[in-house]
């Protein structure tokens, strides 16, 4: 947990944050800078968040979920969109796709292809969000995407939201779950 009261938080490239986990559910990272004179958050470090290996679910065998980041703040460092799609790059790289959780206080977001994890969560509380590629939820869980803006919330005819999933659940008799 990573938390600035009335200042920014910054990770700087050669950092590394790690929440991976073997055999067990990987981590979660929380990032709150919400100061009004502040709040930036730069992440430019390596966050890793990978787990691995399969547990009983009541007679669905199912991955252990991967790490996951929640960060709250006034404004990502730079211009939100592009400092958004390079955050979300680094995520994907370091296996963090478990959830992401974004809020952000100021600006107007673009979220184009790159934001993918089972649980997805973006608000811009004063600020317009406009979804032009693909958020992928999708996996071996049934995924989520929750979407939030003060202002307009746009999904362009490029916008794609995926959060099938690709796993029958079945209960201990192995039969099928009724949803």
């Amino acid at each position: 947990s990573l938390q600035s009261n009335n200042g920014n938080i910054r990770q700087s490239a050669g950092s590394r944050i790690d929440l991976s986990a073997v055999n067990n559910q990987a981590g979660q990272l929380s990032v709150v800078a919400l100061g009004t004179d502040a709040g930036q958050v730069d992440l430019q470090g390596q966050i890793s968040g990978t787990s691995s290996g399969y547990y009983d679910a009541g007679g669905t065998w199912v991955p252990y979920k991967a790490g996951g980041v929640d960060i709250r703040a006034q404004r990502l460092e730079g211009d939100l969109s592009q400092a958004f799609a390079s955050l979300n790059q680094r995520l994907n790289a370091g296996g963090v796709v478990g959830s992401r959780s974004f809020q952000f206080k100021q600006g107007n977001l673009l979220v184009g292809n790159g934001l993918k994890a089972g649980e997805v969560n973006v608000s811009v509380d004063n600020g317009n969000l406009t979804v032009d590629g693909l958020i992928d939820a999708s996996g071996e869980r049934v995924g989520s995407i929750r979407l939030a803006a003060k202002n307009a919330l746009t999904l362009t005819g490029n916008a794609v939201l995926d959060a099938h999933g690709r796993v029958l659940r079945v209960d201990s008799y192995g039969k099928i779950i009724d949803a």
